[in-house]
């Protein structure tokens, strides 16, 4: 297997276990100079009021897209009520969905990872388009628990995107739409904020990484995989995948699952930008 599929299913990998999202290089935003409906908000009441929107839309979808030891990773992950939904593709066509619903996970690679993981023959046609727990995809890597904080994905879930702490910075016009910028200093984080009577995140970055919202509660219904598509255990990979199994072992320890916005909480939970690796 070439050194950069295996870094990249030990990226995958890491991502389907803890819940963590990668994010995307930041866009330059154009600046402008317009009016502000509501200047009378501080920066901490904008702050506020977006991250409660947040937790009480139905919906809503975020972007990113992201380069990895020169491998580039684009995720797109729906948030609704009922759960979360995130597809990560690659270049190389090595890519997964994962799925939570309560507090249940299911994991989709596509056939290109399965692939590179060994897979032939008849095993790989069986593994085509199915589902997997999350403990019987653990288990291909000697892994039985997830690095994660037993938390839910939904739009109600936490953010851990802080509401103190922010300054404004001015209002910038985005798709011709208004917007606040802010900036927490102390958090590294900045985020682009609709100038609306109910303000939403439009961007968020963290690290000079930045992930983009959009579709509020929009119409969208997730519910569990049919079990007839949804297998429990997988055969072990062809020639055990050593290489893969250590790159996952290197950075499940760094990722903590907290909600879809698990990146807002990184630095919350004592995990400093030089230990960041994706």
């Amino acid at each position: 297997m070439r050194r950069s599929s295996s870094r990249l299913l030990g990226i995958l990998c890491v991502i389907a276990t803890t819940g963590a999202i990668v994010f995307a290089v930041a866009a330059p935003a154009s600046a402008a100079t317009a009016h502000k409906p509501h200047a009378k908000l501080t920066a901490d009441q904008i702050a506020e009021r977006a991250n409660a929107d947040l937790q009480s839309a139905s919906s809503y979808r975020i972007y990113s897209s992201s380069t990895v030891d020169g491998l580039t990773l684009s995720v797109s992950a729906t948030a609704t009520e009922q759960g979360c939904l995130v597809t990560i593709n690659t270049g190389d066509g090595i890519s997964q969905k994962i799925l939570d619903i309560g507090t249940s996970e299911w994991v989709q690679p596509s056939n290109a990872f399965w692939a590179a993981l060994g897979y032939t023959g008849n095993v790989l046609a069986y593994l085509e388009g199915k589902w997997v727990t999350a403990a019987a995809f653990l288990k291909l890597f000697g892994l039985s628990n997830p690095p994660s904080n037993g938390g839910t994905c939904s739009t109600s879930s936490p953010t851990g995107i802080p509401v103190t702490g922010w300054t404004m910075v001015r209002t910038v016009k985005l798709s011709g739409r208004l917007a606040w910028r802010i900036t927490n200093r102390n958090k590294g984080v900045s985020a682009y904020v609709s100038d609306t009577p109910k303000p939403e995140f439009l961007r968020i970055t963290l690290l000079g990484i930045t992930e983009y919202f959009s579709d509020y509660n929009a119409p969208i219904m997730l519910s569990p995989p049919l079990n007839t598509y949804v297998l429990t255990t997988v055969p072990p990979p062809p020639g055990g995948s050593l290489s893969v199994h250590a790159d996952i072992r290197s950075r499940a320890g760094i990722t903590a699952r907290s909600g879809l916005l698990a990146r807002a909480s990184l630095l919350d939970r004592g995990v400093g930008p030089g230990s960041l690796l994706f």
